[in-house]
Formats: structure tokens, sequence, C-alpha cells
């Protein structure tokens, strides 16, 4: 059995991942890999739709990356990227760009400590095998 020790200050929940993927170290440090390479090109083309005022790119980029965070307890994000998902689709016209501007910061915050805490962990996990 692999164990991180867990830290309740993490930006993620690795329990919870472990629950729906089990804690094999092989299938953790592949999902904690993919998401350490897939993450930060979608947050690029978020940035990118934010800065173009492009709607169906903000849309599209805020699904994509909403995709696993339920699976890693990342609900307050996972929030906020539903509420640019609905920005970009049109369904909330009443949010002005300040929202927008106010959502992706945060987003952003928290995907830096987030991808800082997975190379961490990945570290930690290669080093225990």
């Amino acid at each position: 059995m692999f164990n991180i020790v867990e830290d309740s200050s993490k930006s993620y929940d690795m329990e919870l991942l472990k629950e729906s993927v089990g804690d094999s170290p092989e299938t953790l440090s592949e999902i904690i890999r993919c998401f350490l390479k897939d993450i930060p090109v979608i947050l690029y083309q978020l940035e990118q739709g934010i800065q173009q005022n492009n709607k169906p790119q903000i849309a599209h980029a805020a699904h994509s990356l909403k995709g696993n965070l339920k699976l890693l307890g990342m609900n307050q994000t996972y929030e906020q990227l539903r509420e640019m998902e609905q920005i970009g689709k049109g369904s909330l016209s009443n949010v002005n760009d300040n929202r927008l501007q106010k959502q992706w910061n945060a987003v952003k915050q928290t995907f830096e400590v987030v991808l800082d805490e997975m190379s961490r962990d990945l570290k930690e996990m290669a080093s225990v095998r």
C-alpha cells in the first residue's frame, strides 16, 4: 500500500483520489503526471480566451478544466470554473468582465498551488518505489 502523509491544508484531496482510482502508486503517478502535463496548457487557453474576450474559448477551457476537479475534492474551484463556463456560453449575461477576471485570478492562484503540491507528491511517490 502506498501512503503519502496527508496534509489537510492541501488544495486537493489525495484520499478522495485514492478512493476513486485505488491507491496503486503507478495509477496515482500516471494521473498526476497527466494532470501536470495537461492543466498548464488548458489554463493558458483559458487565460487567452479571457484576454481576447473569446467566450467560446472560455467556455471550452473552463469545461475542460473542471472535468476531474470533483475527483480531487476541489469543489470551490469546480464551481468557479462552472460559472466561467456559463459566462462563456452566455448563460450568465448579467455578469461583468470584472467578475470573470476575479474568478480567473482565484482559479489561477489555486492551480499554481495544486500543481506545486502535485509535483511534490509525484516526487515523493517516486522516492517510495
